[in-house]
């Protein structure tokens, strides 16, 4: 039987409405059905209120890295954790606006949710390198702010130029930087349980099974270096 975790996009941990608890209830049935180890989710929001009550924004949106944010983050954590009795991870964002006026750098943000939400740490490293490249900073260097300790999985993936910035599309095979992050972080997170190849369906035509088959393969190369 093959370990299964739960991965979510619906939460909107940081939107500054109340938490949708059916769709907690629901994060937890799938969880229980499935026998996940883990549920996760996204730092971002896609709900927002119109005057008529929530609504969905049809993307997942940035969120700055406020006070106000992180502790509504936090609430909202420690909320699912209770309600589906289950450990939490949230992924990090790729973003495409920054907030200049924003309390603190994304790795203290999540540094300080995972200790005061008693959370983990779904580590995207396709996203990281997508706001390294947009916004030139060195993705090793973040590595270096993260509390390493927090981190339960990974994931890779592949992406594209769109609209003169480099996008998190799901594309394809993970770029060699992203290679180069996994390998720096895998020998120095020593809670981490799994390795997440992304790809979007409609992009298997050009990387074909082969192709699918040769990244779980380096994934697994990288997996065995750190046992």
């Amino acid at each position: 039987e093959l370990p299964t975790v739960s991965h979510h996009i619906g939460l909107s941990i940081a939107s500054a409405i109340s938490t949708d608890a059916a769709y907690v209830a629901q994060m937890a049935a799938w969880g229980e059905r499935w026998g996940a180890h883990w549920l996760s989710e996204h730092l971002a929001f896609v709900a927002i209120a119109d005057g008529h009550g929530p609504t969905a924004a049809g993307l997942a949106l940035t969120a700055p890295f406020d006070r106000e944010v992180l502790e509504l983050a936090v609430e909202r954590a420690r909320y699912v954790i209770e309600r589906t009795q289950a450990p939490f991870l949230l992924e990090n964002s790729p973003y495409y606006v920054t907030f200049d006026d924003s309390d603190m750098h994304e790795a203290e943000f999540l540094n300080r949710f995972c200790a005061e939400s008693g959370s983990g740490l779904l580590l995207d490293l396709h996203n990281l390198y997508c706001n390294a490249v947009n916004y030139g900073f060195s993705g090793h260097d973040f590595l270096d702010e993260l509390d390493l300790d927090t981190v339960i999985e990974v994931h890779i993936a592949g992406g594209s130029e769109l609209g003169g910035m480099y996008a998190d599309s799901h594309s394809g095979a993970p770029p060699e930087p992203v290679w180069d992050l996994l390998d720096d972080l895998a020998g120095r997170a020593p809670n981490l349980r799994g390795i997440t190849f992304e790809f979007h369906d409609s992009y298997l035509p050009q990387l074909g099974f082969e192709g699918v088959a040769d990244v779980m393969a380096r994934a697994r190369r990288t997996w065995e270096t750190r046992q």
